[in-house]
């Protein structure tokens, strides 16, 4: 769909059993940069998920720019005005962590992207449960207590994911704040044993509704006010 531009976004929403509750998918037109499209596809997806009432969200981006952006801001001067919209959507969320994924570790939502870059299924939506045609791809991950995957493609590219745990589900992160590093170390290895071990060191007590969050642990910026030099 290239001489259209067109530039598709997607994200699933699970439950504690890997079951699909929701899944939204949009279409962005007359897109012709790359950066761009990251860009509003990223903010899109924020505010998708701001709507749906999530507050606390871990966001896993395949793209490294966009996640450098976000995480030194300062390192990127001539992005100014995109890291204060981004940061600014952002802020809308109660706690939220910024980390770099591979791009091979969601191929349902990319296909659901697919649709429009390929299918040129231009309706914007939002659905219960998964699209029919897709039960078999999207990949269940029953150890992580509610996951939201999203998917960008342009021209067929997969540029992000999204890992959403539910708001009051996640009890205090480790002291070492080794979240981050343990998070990139199981989307290279992609094993179910690595994602077990890691998630239940870190994110133990899933049904403890009273759980705190270390404030040390935010290593981003919580408001665009503190890109100032």
């Amino acid at each position: 769909m290239k001489d259209t531009c067109l530039v598709g976004g997607d994200w699933v929403l699970r439950d504690e059993k890997g079951k699909v509750i929701l899944h939204g998918r949009r279409a962005f037109s007359e897109i012709g940069i790359l950066h761009d499209a990251k860009l509003q596809v990223l903010v899109w997806s924020v505010e998708s998920i701001i709507s749906h009432h999530q507050n606390k969200v871990i966001f896993a981006l395949d793209d490294g720019d966009i996640t450098q952006m976000v995480l030194s801001p300062k390192a990127w001067p001539n992005f100014k005005g995109e890291i204060r919209l981004i940061l600014g959507k952002l802020c809308g969320l109660e706690w939220w962590r910024v980390v770099k994924e591979e791009k091979a570790n969601n191929r349902g939502a990319l296909l659901i992207t697919k649709g429009v870059t390929k299918g040129g299924q231009t309706q914007s939506y939002v659905a219960a449960g998964p699209p029919g045609w897709l039960l078999g791809e999207i990949v269940v991950f029953p150890w992580v207590d509610i996951l939201l995957t999203f998917s960008v493609a342009l021209l067929l590219i997969s540029l992000f994911q999204i890992w959403l745990f539910r708001e009051g589900q996640v009890r205090e992160l480790s002291e070492d704040n080794q979240v981050g590093k343990d998070v990139n170390t199981l989307a290279s290895k992609n094993k179910k044993d690595n994602v077990q071990r890691i998630f239940h060191r870190y994110f133990k007590g899933l049904n403890n509704s009273n759980s705190r969050f270390e404030d040390s642990y935010r290593q981003i910026p919580s408001s665009p006010d503190r890109l100032h030099n």
